[in-house]
């Protein structure tokens, strides 16, 4: 195994996609469970310390797609990674999109038009985790306009990022918890502005590779792990506090771009960037990063069907304290999508495209 793998990168994928599965199992019973019961805080605990793992996924991807060293032309782009996405969607879409009319299929049950027309409409949307695939499409489609932005210079790249994160994070957040009246005005001007260049994910894509380019400081890192630690308190005390004022969940601090998430993020990818950047790995260890990170994609893609079938078989993450039992169920997942995916690698041809 080489040592000039990018390792922090390999176990930042490893990180998100196991923090992906214990979103969805602390999620699971979030918004049905009291919000003033110990297992909906723990739920909360949960879902707030893992939100980052999305950006975590696109920060990875803009650290590498933006990378100055890359040749990447259009083509490149297009016939390799976009194509790669499209069939991915294809295969996974179709698959859970079937799912619910074999298993109707298989009890001996009828399947009438209304089923049809649901497994359709799953088809052409996508399960719901298979939005990321959409999403990242496009921000590798506007990948050949960003890196005429992020190579020109440093502060080319800086004004950037603060537009994404003053009109995809902060705005938005006024907006949302403003009254009807202001809500209204702040979407005509917002219609009139017309920022969309910079709003969605596309700052996370941008950070990834302005944060593996420009060297960072350690009183500067020390900073950034500080409004880390308050980005993941604050969106769970937040969250539990307008929350509790409603009676329901609220996920308004939970939103990927939200300011307290994004605070969160950038510390993660930070931390992970200079604790395993300069360290010596065993090619024992090297090889199993390597394995682990490689298989991440096709675990993300497949754990929901893990899911279905552990809540089929009726285990569940809260059937004793929740607070062991999530993550110990999220390492079920993981471990079991693991295993599936080096399965499905296995397939020749197509296992590049799907896993």
């Amino acid at each position: 195994m080489k040592q000039e793998r990018v390792i922090f990168a390999d176990l930042l994928r490893i990180t998100a996609t196991f923090a992906v599965m214990l979103l969805h199992i602390a999620a699971g019973h979030w918004d049905t469970a009291s919000v003033f019961s110990t297992e909906w805080h723990v739920m909360n605990l949960y879902n707030s310390a893992v939100r980052f793992c999305v950006p975590i996924f696109i920060m990875v991807s803009g650290m590498f797609f933006l990378d100055p060293e890359r040749n990447l032309s259009y083509r490149k782009i297009y016939l390799k990674y976009i194509l790669r996405v499209a069939v991915a969607f294809l295969f996974w879409s179709a698959a859970y999109a079937v799912a619910p009319l074999f298993l109707q299929w298989s009890n001996h049950l009828p399947i009438d038009w209304s089923m049809q027309k649901q497994a359709i409409i799953s088809f052409l949307t996508g399960h719901y985790h298979l939005w990321f695939l959409y999403m990242i499409a496009g921000l590798y489609a506007i990948t050949p306009f960003l890196r005429k932005i992020v190579l020109h210079d440093q502060t080319s790249t800086q004004y950037f990022l603060l537009l994404c994160f003053i009109f995809a994070s902060v705005v938005p957040l006024i907006v949302l918890r403003s009254s009807p009246l202001l809500k209204s005005t702040f979407n005509i001007i917002l219609s009139y502005a017309d920022f969309k260049f910079v709003l969605g994910n596309v700052g996370y894509f941008v950070a990834g590779h302005y944060l593996a380019q420009y060297a960072i400081n350690h009183q500067k890192r020390l900073f950034l792990y500080a409004l880390g630690v308050l980005g993941f308190l604050a969106t769970f005390l937040l969250t539990q506090c307008l929350s509790e004022q409603t009676g329901f969940g609220d996920i308004t601090f939970y939103q990927y771009n939200s300011p307290t998430v994004v605070l969160q993020s950038i510390a993660v990818f930070v931390f992970f960037q200079s604790i395993f950047s300069n360290r010596n790995y065993s090619p024992k260890l090297l090889q199993i990063i390597s394995v682990l990170s490689s298989c991440s994609f096709g675990m993300y893609l497949v754990h929901p069907f893990i899911l279905a079938f552990f809540i089929q078989m009726n285990i569940y993450a809260y059937l004793s304290n929740p607070f062991t039992t999530i993550p110990l169920f999220a390492l079920l997942v993981f471990v079991c999508s693991f295993l599936i995916t080096l399965l499905l690698r296995r397939i020749p041809i197509i296992s590049s495209y799907i896993t």
